[in-house]
């Protein structure tokens, strides 16, 4: 693979874990050791997320477990756990949206792996990448039509629309638009 490919490849990489917070609260101590009833136990999970920088993410959940006896709170511990996570990719690397979740989507590359991302950062533009070493862009959805432009592999096109017979008009970055046949790009 080419160092562009590689510079294209999405990144997903856990920086840091560790304890944001942590709390014990006994408001009826020492008198609620004395209890003889069970205790009413409730967990709550929260996560949140947040960017830190560019492509630097903050994730935390949250763990609150409360204990009670009738209507005393025996016990409250809250816990919170982060991460600082690297999540990075091409800005025109074409991905397979799997499933949306609030403001993340979980998504699909060409290799297969899969990566949440934040739905702000996703384009509601349509790409393609090129499968070839060199894709040749055709004037017409005919492979004897004039050569419109070129491109090397890994390259991102931006789908215009599929012709409904094997190839896809696509646009270059630098504003040239030309057919590619469907089986020669990923994304389309």
């Amino acid at each position: 693979m080419t160092e562009a490919a590689q510079n294209q490849q999405p990144i997903f990489s856990m920086e840091k874990i560790y304890v944001k917070d942590i709390s014990l609260e006994i408001p009826h101590a020492p008198q609620v050791f004395l209890e003889r009833e069970n205790p009413q136990i409730d967990v709550q999970l929260n996560t949140q997320a947040g960017a830190v920088e560019e492509g630097i993410f903050e994730v935390v959940v949250t763990a609150t477990v409360t204990a009670k006896a009738g209507d005393k709170v025996m016990f409250l511990i809250e816990a919170k756990q982060a991460g600082i996570f690297q999540v990075r990719h091409d800005r025109y690397m074409p991905f397979e949206q799997i499933v949306t979740l609030d403001s993340w989507v979980k998504v699909r590359d060409r290799s297969g792996g899969l990566y949440w991302v934040e739905k702000r950062v996703l384009s509601s533009k349509r790409y393609v990448v090129a499968l070839p070493t060199v894709l040749e862009a055709r004037a017409a959805p005919d492979a004897g039509a004039a050569r419109a432009f070129k491109v090397s592999q890994q390259v991102a096109l931006e789908w215009l629309e599929s012709t409904g017979s094997g190839w896809i008009k696509v646009r270059h970055q630098d504003g040239e638009v030309g057919y590619v046949r469907s089986t020669e790009v990923w994304g389309g």
